[in-house]
């Protein structure tokens, strides 16, 4: 999500309900703060995204509504292109839900682009044993776009294998063969510049907050026949679970998010 950082980032099948098993993670309300800073001093990504270093390695933890774990995020490769800086991020945790532990793993592939945006480029993992593909580039804007006071739009399209189960639920509403839901979602993102934030970690500055919530959602492999209530059943719990949070704090990255009501929080960054 997270925009940038996608991340809890998918939720885990079995876990919470079928809508809810397709997609996180993850990547303004400008006001005086921004104002202030002087041209000379205008924040990017490079100062507000994880440190382009080789073997950066960060934890954070999250408990809340029956949920609890920790989860790693390790820079594993940083190269340069033509479109800018290229940044791996290797993500693992493990995640407690009624006692059951689901783990989770995906390598997240970012951008910083050279115009000053944030690309989160497809990816794809395990969560829960269960295989979740996203396709298409996540752009999140400048930081001085994102503290100018506008609203952007970033697109998501996620393909999500069903179960037997899932499937026998659903099949009548899907084009004929399909197996998976290929699903559209249209994401609205806000930042603001937030003056003091505390978190395990410490306490940081001018710290960027980005807003997100769904715009739209549509299920792209349904029959047209089906697919308005198909995407008018899954859009109430769409709009609910892709509402979220997340503070970047500068020469750190992502410190704290809030999704679905559950709050993560880093608790240590090394190397």
């Amino acid at each position: 999500m997270i925009g940038g950082h996608v991340n809890r980032r998918l939720l885990v099948a079995g876990a919470v309900p079928l809508a809810l098993t397709l997609l996180v993670s993850a990547l303004g309300q400008a006001g005086a703060a921004q104002r202030n800073l002087s041209a000379s001093h205008q924040p990017t990504w490079i100062s507000y995204f994880f440190p382009t270093r080789i073997g950066l390695t960060c934890r954070e933890s999250f408990a809340s509504n029956g949920l609890s774990g920790d989860e790693t995020l390790r820079v594993t490769a940083v190269s340069t292109s033509s479109l800018g800086t290229r940044v791996t991020v290797e993500e693992s945790s493990a995640t407690q839900v009624a006692g059951k532990d689901i783990p989770t793993n995906a390598a997240l592939h970012y951008t910083i682009t050279r115009e000053g945006s944030l690309v989160s480029s497809p990816s794809a993992g395990m969560f829960g044993g269960q295989t979740a593909q996203l396709v298409g580039n996540t752009v999140l804007p400048s930081v001085g776009q994102l503290l100018s006071g506008r609203s952007f739009t970033a697109s998501l399209h996620e393909i999500v294998p069903l179960s037997a189960a899932q499937l026998s639920q659903v099949r009548s509403a899907l084009k004929p063969g399909q197996t998976s839901l290929q699903i559209a979602l249209a994401l609205r993102e806000r930042g603001r510049l937030v003056p003091t934030l505390t978190v395990p970690l410490g306490t940081f500055h001018n710290v960027l907050e980005v807003s997100t919530s769904l715009g739209h959602v549509e299920v792209k492999n349904a029959l047209p026949s089906a697919a308005k209530s198909f995407n008018a059943a899954l859009e109430p719990t769409f709009r609910k679970e892709l509402n979220f949070q997340t503070w970047y704090a500068k020469n750190t990255g992502p410190v704290q998010i809030t999704l679905a009501g559950v709050m993560t929080r880093m608790t240590s960054c090394t190397g």
